[in-house]
């Protein structure tokens, strides 16, 4: 069943800056429970050895990179797929250094401090940075989100709150969970971040089982 109000991250109005602001800045309450429990939970995962590679591909809501300062100090190759060209914008101008980028200090400081680190955030930063090497459009609204651009195979997908977000129906869910999934080695792994739907509306409702349809 469709979700009336599903958001499409590729609008016009979607607002990146905004929605960063709102839910992942340094002071919202949001981010104990989104923000550092995800990185707690990638950590764990990399840094046990069971994930390992040259190359992961992410894919998130609009400026969700938290995850990613993480990734930095295990995957040299980064590459961000966006829906929104808002959010491309956003992202360059955080990998440039701009001084109107967002505010990834905090993010930065985290990552830091599960390597039981108290300093070297702006290092952090600078990992990351240079670690990206990609930022690409996906554009949803068409048979082939990436147009005519070709990526390499990637050891690792992950992906946080972003598919439920955008599919307005299952069958929508299940066509780009495969273009997705198609980017990833095999032998590769899928890294999901499912949201909590007892906090979240307009979130198309996913099930295990529904999951595994399309990488299964």
């Amino acid at each position: 069943m469709a979700t009336p109000n599903q958001k499409h991250y590729h609008d016009d109005e979607y607002d990146a800056r905004c929605e960063f602001e709102t839910y992942l800045g340094s002071n919202k309450p949001f981010k104990e429970d989104l923000l550092e429990d995800v990185m707690k939970i990638v950590y764990k995962m990399f840094s046990s050895g069971s994930v390992e590679g040259d190359t992961i591909i992410d894919i998130s809501s609009g400026l969700f990179m938290f995850q990613l300062f993480v990734a930095a100090d295990y995957f040299q190759n980064i590459i961000m797929i966006e829906s929104s060209d808002w959010s491309v914008e956003e992202i360059q101008k955080w990998i440039k250094n701009e001084p109107d980028a967002v505010d990834t200090s905090h993010m930065a400081a985290f990552a830091c401090a599960l390597k039981g680190k108290s300093t070297g955030w702006k290092e952090q930063e600078d990992k990351l940075r240079n670690a990206i090497k990609q930022v690409v459009k996906w554009d949803i609204s068409q048979g082939n989100p990436l147009g005519s651009v070709t990526l390499p195979r990637a050891d690792c997908l992950i992906s946080v709150v972003y598919l439920e977000g955008v599919c307005k129906d299952h069958n929508m869910y299940r066509q780009l969970m495969k273009q997705f999934s198609s980017l990833l080695k095999t032998g590769g792994h899928l890294i999901l971040k499912i949201p909590d739907y007892e906090y979240v509306e307009c979130i198309l409702s996913i099930s295990h089982s529904e999951l595994r349809k399309p990488v299964g």
